[in-house]
């Protein structure tokens, strides 16, 4: 054994992920961005659209793009657009963008960002770094309020970003799915936990924000079932995989002619660590409140996977991704297999946070239109409603 190399083990025989099987590097996401990309617009149109148009979610979408093709090497930086950029949300995702594909400004960027004017951007930015320098979470907020008696005991929206493989004649093409963009193709996604389930069981809630003609939401419920495990005090890991029957619509899009539609199961996994806290509460009931301490989700991150029908149709008519036009379905699925043609997989984030700014951790203000068993209850009421528009 030469000496350079016995150095070099060392220097890394310490860590818990060392080790020489490439089989630990074979993930859901791996060698999925060294595909060709589906987006054909230039460096520049990319720029123009990251610094001037006037949708959010196009300038994050034409940025997350832009580093995907390694853009730092050519002299562009995720600070310049992180400065630039007007909605927090957008920020906030550029600091898990530049975690990705730009880790050398990565950390310089997220201490910029602690003294964001956005108190969002700022705990993004706090969680970010001590994930960095390994240290415990100092956030922003330390009281939140909870509501009893609703279905789930914390209800946490995700950010997702990730890929989706696709076959355009003989090649796969990678789709760069930025968080915003994922969220308006696929739609909101938010995490359903109840306490006594909390080991063995999670329901996802995906919302399509004004997709009916009146312009109410479009909800669908899956319910993921595995194990868990205590991995520190406060952290746990979880594996799950659901096969949640759902309607899938022939036309290619969800809800477009409900006359032409067939039950299937559809099949995704996702791999999760969840880090949890105590913090004070104020718990709501009808006619009072208590004030307590609660063990919440403070943050989750994780990976997941999952096939699905993209309506190339629909994107030949449009000339984008439309809402509700990639649906997940299971390539086990004898009678729909064929329409498999998409693959979906990437990484997910989501913290316990103030959404409707009352300066307060929104533990489960949040209402799901679901239950735990994957049954609609469009009311969010336990009335179990339908879909008026299904």
């Amino acid at each position: 054994m030469t000496l350079r190399f016995k150095n070099w083990m060392d220097e890394r025989a310490e860590s818990p992920e060392f080790g020489f099987d490439h089989a630990d590097l074979v993930t859901f996401n791996s060698k999925v961005v060294e595909l060709p990309s589906f987006d054909r617009r230039s460096v520049g149109e990319l720029d123009h659209v990251a610094r001037l148009d006037a949708s959010p979610m196009q300038r994050e979408r034409a940025i997350w793009e832009l580093f995907y093709r390694d853009a730092s090497s050519i002299g562009y930086s995720v600070r310049k657009y992180f400065d630039m950029e007007q909605d927090s949300r957008v920020r906030a995702n550029l600091l898990w963008l530049a975690r990705k594909c730009a880790p050398f400004d990565a950390i310089s960027l997220v201490e910029h960002a602690i003294n964001d004017s956005s108190r969002e951007v700022r705990d993004w930015a706090k969680l970010h770094a001590s994930e960095i320098r390994d240290v415990p979470f100092q956030s922003e907020y330390d009281k939140g309020t909870y509501v009893r008696g609703r279905s789930f005991d914390q209800t946490l929206p995700l950010e997702i970003a990730g890929f989706a493989v696709m076959p355009f004649g003989d090649v796969d093409l990678r789709v760069v799915l930025s968080p915003l963009w994922f969220a308006h193709i696929q739609g909101r996604v938010m995490a359903c936990t109840r306490d006594e389930t909390f080991m063995t069981r999670l329901t996802i809630e995906k919302r399509y924000a004004g997709f009916h003609p009146d312009g109410s939401d479009h909800y669908e419920i899956y319910p993921f079932i595995g194990k868990s495990w205590r991995s520190s005090e406060f952290d746990t890991e979880h594996r799950y995989l659901t096969n949640a029957r759902q309607r899938f619509y022939l036309s290619g899009r969800v809800e477009e002619d409900p006359s032409e539609t067939c039950d299937v199961r559809m099949g995704a996994g996702r791999a999760a660590q969840t880090t949890g806290r105590l913090i004070d509460v104020e718990e709501r009931e009808i006619g009072r409140k208590n004030y307590t301490v609660r063990r919440v989700v403070s943050h989750v991150k994780g990976q997941y996977f999952g096939w699905a029908h993209a309506s190339v149709r629909h994107y030949l008519e449009s000339g984008d991704i439309l809402p509700g036009t990639i649906q997940l379905i299971n390539p086990t699925e004898t009678s729909l297999a064929p329409l498999v043609n998409c693959y979906i997989c990437g990484t997910f984030r989501g913290k316990i946070a103030d959404h409707n700014g009352d300066g307060l951790l929104d533990v489960n203000d949040i209402v799901c239109h679901g239950l735990e068993d994957g049954r609609l209850d469009y009311q969010g009421d336990m009335s179990l409603a339908p879909d008026p528009f299904a």
